[in-house]
């Protein structure tokens, strides 16, 4: 797969990102719930989310009017019901009492989060103090953290190290473990571990950023190095879709970041003749082709 140009007439060129669209573990996270609606059809058991199973809207109405419904918490559902673990992940705490509190656990955790937790785990029962860097309100940042104990040192910027809470509990530790929200942008990360490493020159880092998205903001920075505009495509809330539109913006001052096409003005892209699209891992590629139907038509 690569770069693809989707339109190309007169002069006007559309061009849409490699590793658009959705990743491995939101669509095993999808097919895994599909799968439990086909399983549960007929039976009268109901199907929930744990939280909405990705960040995207439509997806979530849609398994909605298939029956798919959303719970916040362990022991809000039916006894006999299926409940699946977003991609997300939950802390270990919260996974024990879903398991006790229904029918049937099904875990969507996307592989490259599952992995983080059991090393999160392995670390925090050796001894070691972990480092998260991310977003501390995400909520794959707090599954991570309930993993070791809710004791992890969680920033996203260089001078929250700093903090009179970080620093005491990473000046008392023997050994410091660093991971990463898997779609941190790896800037964030290099300054981050970079100012860990000053004060505590032994601490071990481990570098969890997905692949996905390190070649997902790849492939978006070069279709913007060479663009006028550029169209982002993905939920607000979706950490990954909003580090995309950062790191577009960074060279392609005109950046849009739209949930859906009903967004777009014509009048936005006005002078433009290179166009470039990317979107996040929780957009569906009937989304994608939205925005490109529109972009043909200007």
């Amino acid at each position: 797969m690569s770069d693809r140009i989707v339109f190309e007439k007169n002069g006007k060129t559309i061009t849409l990102a490699e590793h658009s669209g959705f990743c491995y573990g939101v669509k095993t996270a999808l097919q895994k719930t599909l799968k439990t609606v086909e399983e549960y059809e007929g039976t009268g058991r109901r199907v929930y989310t744990f939280g909405p199973i990705i960040h995207n809207d439509d997806v979530v109405n849609d398994l909605n009017m298939r029956g798919v419904q959303i719970c916040s918490a362990p022991g809000s559902t039916e006894k006999d019901a299926a409940v699946i673990i977003r991609s997300h992940g939950v802390p270990a705490s919260v996974e024990a009492a879903l398991r006790d509190s229904c029918g049937q656990l099904i875990d969507a955790t996307c592989p490259h989060v599952k992995k983080i937790h059991r090393l999160a785990d392995d670390a925090y029962h050796e001894g070691r103090t972990i480092v998260v860097i991310g977003d501390a309100g995400h909520p794959e940042v707090q599954g991570i953290d309930g993993w070791c104990g809710n004791e992890a040192v969680i920033f996203s910027d260089p001078a929250e190290i700093e903090r009179p809470k970080n620093l005491a509990r990473l000046n008392r530790a023997e050994e410091i473990l660093a991971v990463a929200q898997t779609t941190l942008n790896r800037n964030v990360w290099d300054a981050c571990t970079e100012a860990l490493l000053r004060r505590y020159p032994r601490a071990q880092l481990r570098c969890t950023i997905c692949s996905a998205t390190s070649s997902r903001q790849t492939a978006c920075r070069r279709v913007a190095e060479i663009s006028d505009a550029m169209v982002v495509i993905g939920g607000r809330n979706s950490s990954n879709t909003t580090r995309l539109a950062e790191v577009c913006a960074l060279t392609c001052p005109r950046t849009f970041h739209i949930e859906s096409v009903d967004e777009l003005e014509a009048t936005a892209f006005a002078g433009c003749r290179r166009i470039g699209v990317t979107a996040g891992a929780s957009t569906p590629e009937n989304q994608i082709a939205s925005v490109e139907a529109f972009l043909k038509t200007l």
